[in-house]
């Protein structure tokens, strides 16, 4: 992977040490470094928590319950955040920057809020399709995780805003204030069991995306509004996907039927809400389905 990289991308090592440019990027780095310890510290502490107080059944729930839930957001959330800091950081013209950077988070929160509503809505039938009855209950466990990820990826999607300004300084203050109220809440809940320990921990996701909010606003001037309401508009958006979704697949025994009936309802109530409410990306997705669309038939003729 190195020979490769350096190859493409023709650069010349050149054996000196250049202080002033790592005293640059130590400022920017250091921050991220220390916020980096502070999650990975919080996320020990959790596990052993889990690991010595809860038995190795119930601990087998929560770790299976956990990486059902981070592989598909964690993906979704780098699929949007890394093409998109890469996109804004380029742009020069600040007006220009803070559209792009709304455009994002419209994008970020209406993907991930779908994700997590249309799992929430159908997490009966996909772990009893999946898996053997005796995994049915990681169901709860998963749909506590599902709540808070509504929450922290846009969290670590924002975290890019302060990268873009730097002002890593913010991101650095806000995970050890969350990260510290992650570990006192756990500590104290763990004896009320699985679930309400997740969903305890998961408050403090809450308060930090109304920080994470806050602080954008304060550097980079895009109106706190603006923000909150796009992503109170995603939530009730998908709030209404999923209330159709399981409506539609909890009369249904068979956990296969349920999962096609189901997922083709939240299709279909999912693009009529698109239809009625147009996103901000609802015109570029149309128009680029419709280009396919021509090219299909001009391929197929």
């Amino acid at each position: 992977m190195v020979i490769i990289l350096v190859f493409f991308s023709r650069w010349n090592l050149r054996w000196e040490f250049d202080v002033p440019t790592f005293k640059e990027f130590w400022k920017f780095g250091v921050n991220i470094l220390l916020s980096s310890i502070m999650v990975q510290t919080a996320q020990n502490i959790y596990t052993a928590l889990i690991g010595k107080y809860f038995n190795p059944q119930q601990a087998g729930y929560v770790w299976q319950a956990q990486k059902l839930n981070d592989t598909p957001t964690n993906s979704l959330e780098r699929t949007i955040t890394n093409p998109s800091f890469v996109l804004i950081a380029k742009e020069t013209d600040n007006a220009k920057r803070c559209n792009l950077i709304v455009k994002a988070f419209d994008v970020m929160t209406f993907a991930n809020t779908m994700l997590c509503m249309y799992i929430l809505a159908l997490c009966t039938p996909i772990i009893d399709f999946v898996f053997p009855e005796r995994w049915l209950p990681v169901i709860p466990i998963l749909r506590a995780f599902i709540c808070v990820s509504l929450f922290v990826p846009v969290c670590n999607h924002l975290q890019y805003v302060f990268k873009i300004y730097n002002h890593t300084s913010i991101i650095r203050n806000i995970v050890i204030f969350e990260k510290i109220g992650f570990i006192v809440v756990a500590i104290i809940t763990y004896r009320f069991g699985i679930v309400p320990m997740i969903l305890s921990t998961g408050a403090f996701s809450v308060i930090a995306l109304a920080i994470y909010l806050y602080f954008v606003q304060k550097t980079s001037g895009i109106s706190l509004r603006l923000l909150s309401s796009t992503f109170i508009r995603n939530l009730a958006l998908g709030a209404l996907v999923a209330a159709a979704t399981f409506l539609a697949s909890v009369f249904f025994d068979n956990s296969f039927a349920a999962l096609c009936i189901g997922s083709f309802v939240f299709i279909v109530v999912l693009a009529i809400l698109c239809r009625l409410f147009k996103p901000a990306f609802y015109k570029s997705v149309k128009s680029k389905l419709t280009l396919l669309k021509a090219r299909l038939f001009s391929s197929a003729n």
